[in-house]
């Protein structure tokens, strides 16, 4: 049997440094070659949102890093309700 991580992500992606250490630890799993799994909901669909500008602030865009983890296998879960 595998071993694997679900991560739910329900903070936004600034102003705390929650939802950005989630996505950084989805990233340690997939480098461990763990099965990875993310659930947005609440202020958490904001991590994927495209086009986020940053410009201005201390935090870095956290929708560019979602490709990259799905590139490398992970599985991303929104939550409907949450992103309507």
């Amino acid at each position: 049997m595998k071993n694997s991580l679900c991560i739910l992500i329900r903070r936004p992606p600034y102003g705390q440094i929650h939802a950005a250490e989630a996505v950084r630890h989805l990233g340690g799993a997939l480098a461990d070659k763990l099965d990875a799994y993310a659930v947005l909901m609440d202020d958490g669909v904001y991590t994927a949102r495209a086009g986020q500008n940053v410009a201005g602030t201390d935090w870095t865009a956290l929708s560019p890093v979602w490709s990259q983890h799905l590139a490398k296998g992970a599985r991303l879960y929104v939550h409907a309700p949450s992103a309507r």
